[in-house]
This record gives structure tokens, C-alpha cells and sequence, in this order.
């Protein structure tokens, strides 16, 4: 069979289908927003589109509504925007997570609300959450099978986020100041200067010096591993579709990712990070890269050294740099 052929005829495209929101569902959540006084939305998943994120992007300013990300899910909301007040991955800022807990409606978009997401299961009670969820999610059996929401809706994001334009704010946003407040501590918290690791290199200050140099369309690519807390932290994603990174704890994600993000946007700029393992794992990719002259940078973090932070080559970080300028 490995040297049988057939003929068979093209199937047809398959074009996804969108599950809309009830009109009722989108009621019911417009009410609990004019109840709320400290209300976040929380998005991740998969499903989305471009201008989804820029439907989600007006609602959250009609509504000065504070939006947090999953778990590597931050390209779904730009950084950039006075809305966005951090990631949930590994690592999350501890203000961030202590606001979601004392939120009275959490609007949960796409995500699963897994375990990365809330933070090994601590942002809720389970079954019941002592604050009103609303959980929205393209497949039904996801809907209550952790978390019993106040308000479950079973919708694609696309689908949902378009809907949102049919919502109106409160005459008076009594939580714009708390957004405010949470912005600023996102800040703070994304602020390289606030933080100075033992070693000469700070990896805080080469992912400020990326952002600097980068266009804001290029592709940031990683594998699993610590070092990528660095990325969630301090690198600022700033458009859709320029986040590649498992959500999975897959090892040796990151170069090949790369591969494929270059041969799909041969225009834009790709930049993996990959620590020592997951480099090994896949680095053999970088003959499909050179076969078909993809120009990938490939930042390489040892993270097998004994000096804490300093197991970056400061002359090849120096050199990427370089070459980014």
C-alpha cells in the first residue's frame, strides 16, 4: 500500500460553520452588565478571526470593559489597548488573579477555563464559582462541565463577538476607574526596569528591545519550557495572528512552528524561542528552512546552565539583534 495509487475525485471545501448567541442569551447577559460593578472579560480558545478581535476591541471600549487573555492566547487582544490588563499563563501577575477573584461577572470567551487558565483550578469554585459567570464556548459539552455558569451560551467566538455590537452599555460604567486601575498594574508588571535578574543579560530588556524593532505583524513562535514565562510577561502582542505556541506542554513546538509561519507569511518577520531541549528535539528543521530559503531567527536559551537567568549567550542574543535593527 505505501506504493499503491488511486484516483479520486476533489472534495469540496469544508467552510466552518458559526453557532450565534439567542437573542434572549445576549439579554440576559446585557442585564448582568448593567448590575456588575467590577466585571472582566477573560478570552482564549481557538476559532477566532481578525475581525473578531476587532469587534471583541470596540466592545471592550464602548464598555471600558478590563480584558485578560489565556493561557498563550495573547494575541487575541493588543496589548497596546488601554482595555487589556494582562495574561493568565503561567506566571500571572498576582493582581491581576487576585481582581478576577473579587470580580462579581466574569464573561469568559472561548476559553475552556482550564487549568492553566484558572490557575490550576484556584480562580473558581468548582462546581459552583461564588461570582456570576458567563461562559461562552463553541462546543456545548464544555458548558458546565467544570464550572456551573450563571449564564452559559453556546457560541463560536466570531459568531459572538460580531453579536456584541447588538449590546448597549450603561448609561453610567461604574467600573471604569477599577479598569483603569487594573491597566496601570499591568504596566507595572510588563515594565522590564522593575525587575533585575542575577547575571549581565536581562531577558526582560532583549524582549523590550524585540518590541522596539519588531513590526507589530511579526510572528513570535515558542516551545514549552520556563523561559517562556519571559515572552508572557514582557513581550507586548499587538495584532491577531502573530502568536504561535502550545498550549499543551509540547516540547520542540517552536522551530517548526517557525518553519510553517515563514512559508505562510514569507513577507513578515518570525522570531522562535526555544530552549535547549526543545531545540534539540526539532532542530532538524532548519533543513526544510534552508531548502526552501525561509529566513527564521531562532533566539536559544540554555536553560540546562547553573547560573540562574544568565544561560542566554549575550554575543548571540547581540547577534540576532543585530540582524533585526
Amino acid at each position: 500500500m505505501f506504493e499503491a495509487s488511486t484516483k479520486v475525485a476533489n472534495a469540496s471545501a469544508v467552510k466552518p460553520f458559526e453557532i450565534y448567541p439567542g437573542r434572549e442569551q445576549l439579554g440576559a447577559l446585557g442585564q448582568l452588565l448593567k448590575n456588575a460593578r467590577q466585571p472582566i472579560a477573560i478570552v482564549g480558545g481557538s476559532g477566532w478571526s481578525s475581525a473578531a478581535v476587532q469587534q471583541l476591541v470596540h466592545f471592550a471600549e464602548r464598555f471600558a470593559l478590563p480584558v485578560a487573555v489565556g493561557f498563550r492566547r495573547q494575541m487575541l487582544f493588543p496589548a497596546n489597548h488601554a482595555s487589556f490588563v494582562g495574561d493568565l499563563g503561567i506566571g500571572a501577575n498576582p493582581r491581576l488573579v487576585a481582581r478576577i477573584k473579587t470580580s462579581d461577572l466574569v464573561l469568559a470567551i472561548g476559553t475552556r477555563l482550564s487549568e492553566a487558565a484558572t490557575q490550576g483550578y484556584t480562580l473558581f469554585n468548582i462546581p459552583n464559582p461564588a461570582t456570576t459567570l458567563v461562559h461562552v464556548h463553541a462546543d456545548p459539552s464544555e458548558l458546565g462541565r467544570v464550572y456551573r455558569a450563571s449564564l452559559a451560551i453556546n457560541a463560536t467566538p466570531t459568531a459572538f463577538a460580531d453579536a456584541l455590537k447588538d449590546l448597549d452599555p450603561p448609561a453610567e460604567l461604574a467600573w471604569s476607574r477599577l479598569t483603569q486601575e487594573a491597566r496601570a498594574e499591568y504596566l507595572v508588571w510588563s515594565d522590564p526596569s522593575v525587575i533585575t535578574a542575577p547575571g549581565n543579560l536581562q531577558v526582560a530588556k532583549v524582549m523590550q528591545y524585540l518590541i522596539d524593532r519588531l513590526p507589530e505583524d511579526a510572528v513570535i513562535c515558542n516551545g514549552a519550557g520556563n523561559y517562556a514565562i519571559w515572552i508572557h510577561r514582557f513581550f507586548r502582542f499587538r495584532q491577531f495572528g502573530t502568536q504561535l505556541a502550545p498550549t499543551s506542554g509540547s516540547m520542540g513546538y517552536g522551530v517548526p512552528a517557525g518553519v510553517a509561519a515563514k512559508t505562510l507569511f514569507s513577507d513578515r518577520a518570525v522570531v522562535v524561542f526555544a530552549g535547549d531541549g526543545c531545540f534539540l528535539m526539532n532542530g532538524q528543521e532548519f533543513a526544510t528552512a534552508v531548502q526552501y530559503k525561509l529566513p527564521i531567527i531562532v533566539i536559544l536559551i540554555d536553560t540546562a546552565c547553573t547560573e540562574p537567568f544568565a544561560c542566554i549567550r549575550s554575543a548571540a542574543i547581540q547577534a540576532v539583534c543585530m540582524e533585526l535593527i
